[in-house]
């Protein structure tokens, strides 16, 4: 199976659409468990609620909550954003010569992982949030890359923005953003005050919404709820302590590999390096907001996608590489019909 998707070739789209239509009949068909959005009794725009979705997220869910075949539509969605993601995080990587090789195994990784929760079958804020994140990466890698025009930066931050208003614990990436352009790229200091003027963008117009309907303070009193809302004081010490330091030791590993004897440019140095820190703040942001802690690993997806294929372009046996590759298929479908 991995032959397939090792070509550099759009047409390997095809096959993961087929399988996206293929894995979602039969969970609506075998393992549906039934959609489950934000009551409209229980929620309103600017009521904070415990699965951190922000005010457009609410809205969305909402109007997907008011059609007829709500459930259909939220699994088809669902299935289109992920196959978009994967699409676009692919893109990304073969972009920016990030691998030894251009194919589209990182896009087949980033749907089988997708496919390992039935959480991930349905629409969340969180995957539409995450969305905004792998096109702000592609701008923040491009940048690093060919040090593209302001714009690049301006779009980075603005996607970063638009996240938060989808899913508000993901506004906490403006910092990690702002760590990557200041290790990986050289950027006069003026570009980061521009980024960070495309990231209010989007909170100023929601604030602006609802300042000129007398509500701009509960606008900015739900956000800043929202973003300190935290679990992790529901976290044992231990627990806590050893996920961000398993976190911590997975971006330190990756800022300091060289990979100087693998031959790999400086550019996919600094890659590997970025990918470890996102791999990081997923954890960070996972721990801290407990109570949705599968959407919110969805920031780790892409990392994930991008290590997983790494790890099996480099095995040079075949049959290795065949076998991991469609056990990690096998795993994902098993813990859907087990019910995770």
């Amino acid at each position: 199976m991995l032959s397939i998707f090792r070509k550099n070739d759009p047409y390997r789209i095809l096959a993961l659409a087929l399988l996206l239509i293929v894995t979602r009949v039969l969970f609506m068909v075998f393992i549906n468990q039934g959609f489950e959005g934000i009551s409209r009794q229980n929620e309103t725009l600017l009521a904070t609620n415990p699965e951190g979705n922000g005010p457009l997220g609410i809205w969305i869910v909402e109007l997907i909550r008011s059609t007829t075949f709500a459930e259909l539509l939220s699994v088809s969605i669902a299935a289109i954003l992920v196959l978009l993601n994967g699409v676009q995080l692919n893109s990304l990587l073969i972009r920016n010569s990030s691998l030894s090789e251009n194919t589209y195994v990182p896009a087949a990784f980033f749907v089988f992982f997708m496919s390992s929760s039935a959480d991930f079958y349905y629409f969340s804020p969180a995957l539409l949030s995450s969305s905004f994140i792998i096109l702000s990466l592609n701008y923040l890698f491009y940048h690093i890359k060919y040090r593209g025009p302001e714009e690049n930066i301006i779009s980075t931050g603005f996607g970063i923005g638009m996240a938060g208003l989808i899913y508000t614990p993901f506004l906490w990436l403006y910092l990690f953003i702002l760590l990557a352009y200041l290790i990986y790229s050289n950027t006069i200091r003026r570009r980061y005050f521009l980024m960070t003027w495309g990231f209010l963008l989007p909170l100023i117009a929601y604030w602006l919404f609802y300042f000129w309907n007398d509500r701009g303070l509960e606008a900015l009193n739900f956000l800043g709820n929202q973003l300190t809302a935290i679990e992790a004081i529901k976290v044992s010490p231990e627990k806590l302590g050893f996920t961000l330091g398993f976190g911590l030791l997975i971006g330190m590993m990756g800022f300091g590999s060289s990979f100087a004897a693998q031959g790999k440019t400086n550019h996919q140095i600094a890659m590997q390096r970025a990918m470890s820190w996102n791999a990081l703040f997923a954890i960070v942001i996972a721990v801290l907001y407990a109570g949705k802690v599968l959407e919110n690993e969805i920031l780790i997806i892409p990392s994930l996608a991008y290590f997983a294929t790494q790890l099996v372009l480099n095995i040079e046996r075949k049959w290795l590489r065949e076998g991991l590759f469609s056990l990690c298929l096998v795993i994902g479908l098993m813990a859907v019909y087990l019910g995770y």
